[in-house]
């Protein structure tokens, strides 16, 4: 086993984080961006993918595992959150948020399913007479034998049809600073804000990215008494020291702040909540999204669509909604597999000195699992969770910075059904039999133009065609952004063409993103210090090959669509002739074929056949089909050339002829 099991979808550079009461006051935590250096130019973009927490909930305390993300210089990490109380701290290993994922991720299954007309007409037989095959030595006109009812020719000319270190603040500080502490590379301290506008300053001082934009969350904390926790790596750590941060603190429910997340969300980010407890759990005030099966598709590449299915149906659902991709039986870490590799008192299986940490708890594996500490330990948080608790609860939504306005709260459902893993199947339509048959070409083009709109999303835009593929056309107000998508590949959608946070102010100057940004038939905005493209009227931003932001080209078909749907299924109503009818042979016609619910097509010259082929036909005789009538025997024809016809009426012509010949000799 490998750490390969961790989520390849979790690219990201900033993690906001959570916490966790019955206070229901705004939400703010976020990875933020060092201070401006002297000459005031700064390099912050940072952003944020994904956000897994591990959550559990007992009895007047809960227990929150964060994952965090990030990408830059280690002496430039910082991260801050509100707390409700002061927590115990801890780290996790990665490697169990990894486990995690790898055992409770939705599971699909894609099929086909033709959508070509179904035969309309089938044929129909004389009724064959009652024959039998010669014997073998008789030929035509030979007779006799028992009669073979069973003996009934086969046409082969009728085809055959199938379906297809934080420094201490000065003297008087704004904050009151509540506890220290280094846990693993991290410098920690724990503090009450004061005077908002004086804690801005204050943070601003130590290297945190705040504004005006963010006092009210600030205020909407300190006035619910929230404490905050901020963080930075010690002295030579490196972001690979970055681990996740374990906190425990009094609370009844497990809450996720997200309105601060989109200072560094990337659009469409992940966010997952895996729920510990003695039930399954529900967001709180919203129903859970439902992903609709009939939508799961495949582009012509082969990408799943799911990812992008997932930010459509939470934003069908209000964009306020969680979709449940698991509940059930807490998973256990099995590194065995079922195999009994592990399970003998030997190294059967030669997982010995194999370079692969498969067997952590057999002697002859320890070898292998030195250097996989971190692997072993993700296994043994996995089955301690497991030992703890009854149910295990996956919750799932994306969004974007313009969505996260709620901070989203967990509670006991006891009614939700324990399904396990969320299974999705969907049977994809394709013509691939009957392309020949189609009637309107240019719909038939224009829909399979828009095939790999089912793995786009443009949130606030429409999926369109291009000469180059598919892309996004945004609506007014908001700008073609390109980002990572879950399954790790590039992505494009539509985005507000405003930042949530104005980083300018405080005299931050950021670098131009769009300085080296060519955006075809558009104009590049810098929107928080990532490129995107607005494009020109009648031009849809849409990505080519490894550029930074998409590029804007004329739009040549437009859909109805944000996109992420099933597209195959319009191939239903594409209109397409009838197959033509079948051939029957001599001894058959044509008649018309119960279609059931099958797809009837449109009648073209080919599709009925002509008069003559529907003509009932006359019964054939035997001698018609080469066979002989039911008989007892041969003639005598056939027997003088064919000893199998030798009988007693033979014997006695033989006898016959020798008498003749002996009464002439006399």
């Amino acid at each position: 086993m490998k750490t390969s099991y961790l989520s390849a979808a979790l690219a990201a550079a900033c993690a906001s984080v959570f916490w966790v009461g019955e206070q229901e006051a705004e939400a703010c935590g976020c990875v933020h961006s060092p201070e401006p250096p002297d000459n005031g130019v700064s390099e912050f973009a940072i952003n944020q993918s994904s956000e897994q927490i591990i959550f559990e909930v007992e009895e007047g305390f809960v227990t929150a595992h964060v994952l965090i993300r990030y990408a830059g210089k280690p002496d430039e990490f910082a991260w801050v959150v509100p707390i409700p109380s002061v927590p115990e701290l801890s780290l996790s290993p990665e490697t169990a948020f990894g486990f995690l994922d790898r055992d409770s991720s939705p599971q699909f299954s894609i099929g086909s399913k033709s959508e070509c007309p179904v035969a309309e007409w089938t044929c129909e037989y004389a009724a064959m007479p009652s024959c039998e095959s010669p014997p073998s030595g008789c030929g035509v006109g030979c007779s006799g034998g028992a009669s073979d009812e069973g003996n009934v020719p086969v046409f082969t000319d009728a085809p055959l049809y199938e379906d297809s270190g934080l420094d201490a603040p000065g003297e008087d500080p704004p904050v009151q600073i509540i506890e220290r502490a280094v846990i693993g590379s991290y410098e920690t301290i724990v503090f009450a804000a004061g005077d908002v506008d004086g804690t801005m300053q204050w943070l601003a001082d130590e290297g945190f990215i705040v504004n005006s934009t963010m006092a009210p969350f600030i205020q909407s904390y300190s006035d619910a008494n929230m404490l905050f926790l901020a963080s930075k790596l010690v002295a030579g750590a490196n972001t690979s020291d970055i681990k996740p941060l374990r906190m425990r603190f009094a609370s009844d429910a497990p809450m996720i702040p997200l309105q601060l997340t989109a200072v560094a969300a990337e659009p469409e980010m992940t966010i997952t909540a895996y729920i510990y407890g003695s039930e399954a759990f529900s967001p709180r005030d919203f129903d859970r999204a439902v992903v609709d099966p009939e939508q799961l598709s495949v582009d012509t590449s082969g990408r799943i669509n799911y990812p992008m299915l997932l930010s459509r149906s939470v934003d069908e659902a209000g964009g306020k909604s969680f979709v449940a991709e698991y509940i059930g039986q807490p998973i256990r870490v099995d590194f065995d597999q079922g195999t009994g590799c592990c399970s003998s008192d030997f190294d059967v299986c030669n997982v010995a000195d194999d370079g692969i940490c498969s067997c952590p708890d057999s002697p002859f594996d320890e070898g292998d699992c030195e250097n996989g500490e971190a692997l072993v330990a993700g296994a043994d948080l996995v089955n301690e969770l497991a030992d703890k608790h009854a149910v295990l609860t996956r919750l799932t939504t994306r969004m974007s910075a313009a969505d996260m306005t709620y901070d989203p709260v967990f509670e006991p459902d006891a009614d939700a059904p324990r399904f396990g893993r969320l299974t999705l199947s969907n049977d994809l339509s394709t013509l691939g039999s009957c392309e020949s048959d189609i009637i309107d070409v240019a719909q038939f083009e224009e829909i399979q133009e828009l095939r790999d709109c089912a793995s786009l999303y443009c949130g606030p835009g429409t999926c369109v065609a291009t000469a180059s593929g598919v892309g996004c056309e945004c609506e007014q107000g908001t700008t073609a952004r390109r980002f990572i998508d879950l399954d790790g590949r590039p992505s494009t959608t539509c985005v507000l063409d405003t930042a949530p946070v104005d980083f300018s102010e405080g005299g931050l100057v950021l670098l131009d993103a769009c300085a080296t940004i060519d955006c075809g038939d558009g104009t590049c905005i810098d929107v928080g210090g990532f490129p995107t493209c607005q494009c020109n009227p009648g031009s849809a931003g849409l990505l080519e090959g490894l550029e930074a932001a998409p590029v804007c080209e004329p739009i040549l078909t437009r859909s109805t669509s944000r996109g992420a749907e099933n597209f195959s299924a319009a191939l239903a109503e594409v209109p397409i002739c009838a197959p033509a009818p079948p051939s029957c042979g001599i001894y058959g016609w044509n008649v018309p074929a119960d279609v059931g619910d099958g797809r009837r097509g449109f009648a073209c010259s080919y599709s009925n056949p002509s008069a003559e082929d529907t003509r009932p036909v006359d019964s054939p005789t035997c001698a018609d089909l080469g066979l002989r009538e039911p008989s007892s025997g041969c003639s005598t024809q056939a027997a003088s050339s064919n000893l199998a016809g030798f009988g007693f009426g033979g014997m006695v012509f033989f006898l016959a002829f020798r008498r003749r010949r002996t009464i002439g000799r006399r």
